[in-house]
This record gives structure tokens, sequence and C-alpha cells, in this order.
């Protein structure tokens, strides 16, 4: 008896209609990025019934030729990609030929459009994939394309879909992440014929994700390039993180992914900056070139696959890092300010490097708080110190605010960096294990080990071959003389991406704890010079702008702000 069969067209239709349209918000999705992929500069998107009922794009895009309308809805027809090398290089959005094709299986489906070459429109109609209607149509310019009830033929499918109201919050949070970097476009979404946001062109794209999201927050902008990838964007600093990780918005060549790569960077980047309940916001973008990475991984294109993973991995992590940094470069356009200064402890007049404040943030309107403050600085200088409250907070003056400072945090950064450079360059001390610590590995993780072995023994680690399963630890950093390796190791082991920062994470928390004990206390009385040193050592060093705990070390109220507390303005 013969059990193999063929399947049926129809049972073939709605299994690749799956693949590709799995709710309305997969419909929104397809139809924008091919309005993008027309040249379009204005696009809107009408949504009915949570997209069930009927979905409406409309573009002035170049349109579609007339000899081209009837193709557009079989499968595997497109534009886009001619040859392998063309799939291996791609710069649309859309590729495979599909989106169409599986759209109209499901749903009743219209399209009228003009070409640009041509006098007239045309129209085109179908049903379950069916073309019923093709003609021509007194259409004036781009490409409008309807979707009527959707999955109507596939009630099993119909019965999995949310209310309407979540279906339209759900595309409407797509077209946000898929409209913020493409600053040329105007994109405008109604929802029941209300309108729910509009998206104007030409504005950058820190303004476009502050518009659409309204998030009412500080981003901070970054560029840096590793290994050949360039990593940009603007993010929350961590006093500015949110409670959902749904508002970081991450893109690889301008097309928006969701990636556990780029997100662990991050993530490793802010550390133990930010509680574990919050996330941080913003836009991040990742450039390299089309052939290391490959967007043709998943049916609806939310993910890709990097070549180098490992190299990503690092150009993000290093990138996010320079958020929490106080940078040694001097802006041209920043403000200054001197004040009289300063004696050592031994009477001897000395020069104090020159601070300059700097505001680098993006800043969302509407916000009156006291902001935080982010400062550079390089050569030296002075400024007007006014004294310690509470034997803890410095506060020094500069031209138009008062900057409060926390002197324990702040000298608790600067060992804490002292003794996690020492440790990351291979200078810091390294003890043997009086007995040796076996740990016992897979072949493959044994494997991967001996891969990261340079960059450990760099850090202080002697990692030996104890056996085809096992490896024997002799010599670790002094910091965790008293840890177990085991843990470490198996971690290091257990992700071919982010393995070392295993061992780095534990590094840090044993570095930060031995810096808050080493560090003066507060209530400690501290003088003038005292806090100039450690000013100094801060800005000279280059650190974060947080201590290693997290908290803000420093922040500001404007003259302004005091103004308005006390009625003067």
């Amino acid at each position: 008896m013969k059990y193999v069969f063929p399947l049926k067209e129809e049972i073939r239709k709605a299994i690749a209609a799956g693949e590709v349209v799995e709710s309305p918000v997969s419909v929104v999705k397809e139809l924008f990025e091919n309005a993008v992929d027309a040249g379009a500069e204005s696009v809107e998107v009408q949504i009915e019934g949570g997209g069930m009922r009927l979905i409406r794009v409309t573009d002035d895009g170049e349109g579609i030729h007339p000899e081209d309308l009837p193709l557009v809805i079989e499968r595997y027809t497109t534009s886009k990609v001619q040859s392998l090398d063309d799939l291996l290089q791609l710069e649309t959005y859309g590729f495979r030929g599909e989106a169409l094709h599986a759209i109209a299986a499901v749903s009743r489906l219209r399209i009228r459009t003009k070409w640009m070459g041509s006098d007239e429109g045309r129209v085109l109609e179908a049903v379950e994939g069916q073309v019923k209607v093709l003609r021509v149509d007194p259409w004036r310019r781009g490409t409008q394309v309807e979707v009527s009830d959707l999955f109507f033929n596939t009630p099993a499918r119909r019965k999995f879909m949310r209310s309407p109201q979540r279906e339209t919050a759900a595309a409407a949070e797509m077209l946000r992440r898929l409209a913020v970097p493409l600053t040329h476009m105007r994109v405008k979404l109604l929802s029941e014929k209300r309108d729910v946001f509009l998206l104007y062109a030409r504005s950058g794209p820190q303004d476009r994700y502050i518009q659409a999201t309204g998030l009412d927050v500080h981003l901070e902008g970054f560029d840096a390039t590793t290994h050949g990838i360039r990593v940009y964007g603007w993010l929350t600093p961590a006093e500015w993180c949110v409670r959902t990780s749904r508002k970081l918005y991450i893109y690889v060549n301008n097309r928006w992914i969701k990636d556990d790569v780029i997100f662990s960077a991050v993530m490793g980047a802010y550390g133990n900056l930010v509680e574990p309940s919050r996330y941080p916001a913003g836009i991040l973008f990742v450039e390299l070139d089309p052939e290391e990475v490959d967007v043709n991984v998943h049916p609806r294109k939310e993910s890709v696959r990097f070549m180098r993973p490992s190299d990503v991995y690092e150009a993000v992590r290093t990138a996010v890092q320079e958020l929490h940094r106080i940078s040694v470069a001097t802006p041209a356009n920043t403000e200054t300010f001197t004040s009289d200064i300063s004696e050592t402890d031994t009477g001897e007049k000395k020069d104090v490097n020159r601070i300059t404040f700097s505001r680098k943030e993006f800043r969302s309107p509407g916000l009156n708080e006291p902001s935080p403050m982010y400062l550079t600085g390089k050569e030296p200088d002075t400024w007007k110190f006014h004294g310690i409250a509470f034997g803890r907070f410095a506060m020094v003056e500069r031209m138009d605010e008062i900057v409060f400072l926390d002197v324990h945090a702040a000298a608790e950064q600067v060992v804490y960096a002292s003794l996690m450079k020492n440790v990351e360059e291979g200078g810091a001390p390294r003890v043997p294990k009086l007995v040796p610590e076996v740990v016992t590995l897979s072949s493959d993780e044994k494997s991967l080990l001996s891969e990261m072995k340079m960059t450990l023994e760099r850090m202080g680690f002697v990692v030996e071959d104890a056996g085809p399963h096992a490896v024997a630890v002799r010599e670790v950093p002094q910091v965790l003389q008293d840890v177990s390796i085991n843990d470490i190791i198996r971690a290091v082991t257990s992700d071919e991406t982010r393995g070392v920062d295993a061992v780095r994470n534990e590094i840090s928390h044993i570095c930060a704890t031995i810096a808050c004990h080493s560090v003066v206390r507060g209530f400690v009385r501290m003088g003038e010079n005292d806090v100039l040193r450690i000013l100094k050592m801060f800005f000279d060093e280059n650190l974060m702008k947080y201590c290693p705990h997290g908290r803000p070390l420093m922040f500001s109220i404007s003259r302004s702000e005091l103004e308005r507390r006390f009625k003067r303005r």
C-alpha cells in the first residue's frame, strides 16, 4: 500500500501562506517593505478590524509594469534577485517572491497601480490566489494593495488571532520599527479611519524614534568600528532604562531584526549598571559587508545569521560601552569654567586638569527635572569648589550649573577600573592553585576552550590539557584565588559567542567588591584637595559615568532650574 502522496495544490498554498503570513502584522510588514523597495517617499497604512477585515497600503513609488501585474501573485516571481550572487549581496527588503503569493492565497486581494512609464493604471483582483479581474484603472500614481477578509478560507487560523485591539497594536509596533530608520519617508498609520501616528520625512532617526514611541527619555549617541563592523545609534543611559526590552530597535544593514547575539552584547555592555528588570531603549545600527550576513534564514526575514558572530558581538559591546565612559576628547564647542585653585597637601602650588563639560545626549521634549551630567576632559584647568555636603557629596560650580559628585562612588570607580584594566591587559598578579582544579568537558567544549586559550592566559589563567575530556586550571588571577573556577570554565564553553564574557563578569563582580571596600567611605571628612585629586584621576583615565554597582556618579542642577524653583523667573 502506498503511504506517500504529493500534497494537493490547496494544501501547498495553505502551508506556504502559513510560513509567511502568520498574522495581520506579517501582511503589514511585507506590504510596507514592498513599498520601500519601490522607492516610495510616502506610505499610508490603513487597518480595520485589527487587520482581519482590511489592510490597505498606499505608496507613491514607481508602480508595477502592466505586463508584470499578473505575475506578482505567482510564487517565486520577483524583480530583485536574478542570480545566486544577488542573493548573497541583498540590499532590498524583499527578495523571495513569496509574500504577495502567500497573502493572495488566504485573502481577497486587490492591487491598483500605475507604473511610472505608463499612461494609464491597472487593477488586479484575486481570491484565494486566483485572478478574477485584470483591467485598466484610473489609478494615478504608485501602488495600493488592499487585503480584505484575511484567513477567510482558513477558519482554523482565524481562531488563533488575538483581539482586534491587540492585533492593531502589534501592527503599529512593527510599522514603527520598520519606519524609524527610513528618514526620507513619510509614514502614516490609521486604524478604523483614525490617525495612530504620523512620521514626517527628513527628521533624524533619534527624532523619529521619540516621535514614534512617545518615550520621554534621554538618548545618547555612539559610533565605533571594530573588526570592520560599524556600530552606531542612540541609546538611553543606564538611569533612563525602561521596563521592557521591546523599545530597543536593532537594525542590520538598515533591516530591522531580532537577534540574540546583538541583544546579549548590548546587555553585556550595560552589565550591572542596570537593574535586572530594566532594559536600554533606543536604536542600534550594525553595518557590515552584505556577504557576511545571511538574511535568508527566517520565513518572515526577522532574523539573520552572521559569518563572524563573535566579531559582531565584540563590535556591539565595544561601541555601546562608550556610552558609559567619560571621553577624553575635548569638543570644539563645549563650555568650560575655571576657578581659583589650589595647593597639594604639602602646600605646594599645582595645576589641575582642565575639565570640559559637554552635553552629548539627545533629550526628548518636555523634560524639566535636573539632568544627569556627562563630562569630557583632557588638559589642566580649575573649577570652583563649594565644599562637601553631608560628608559625602562634593559641590562644584560651572558657568551655569551646580554639579554634585558622589566622592565615594567616583573613587570606587577609579579603583575598580584600575583592577579591571590590570586583569584584562595581563598586568594583574596571578597565583598558582595549591591543587590544580580539574574541569571535565565534552570534546566540543574542550575544542572551544582551546580557541580561547590565548585570551584566558592574558587575563591570568593557565589552563593545561588533562586528558581527552578534561583540563586542569593551574593558575588564576589573584582576585579569583578563592573562587570556584569550575563554573567559570563551564560558562566560557557554553557559548562560543559570549564565553569569555562569563570570566569578565565574574572578575567584574569581585573587582567591584574590592573597590567598594578599599576606598574612602562616606561620612569621612574630606577636603578640597581630596575631591580635586579624585576628579583628576577620574577624567585622566577616561572612566565610566557610573560606579561599579550602577549608581550614577554625578548630576547637575542648572541656574535656570534654581531660579525657577525660587520663583526668580
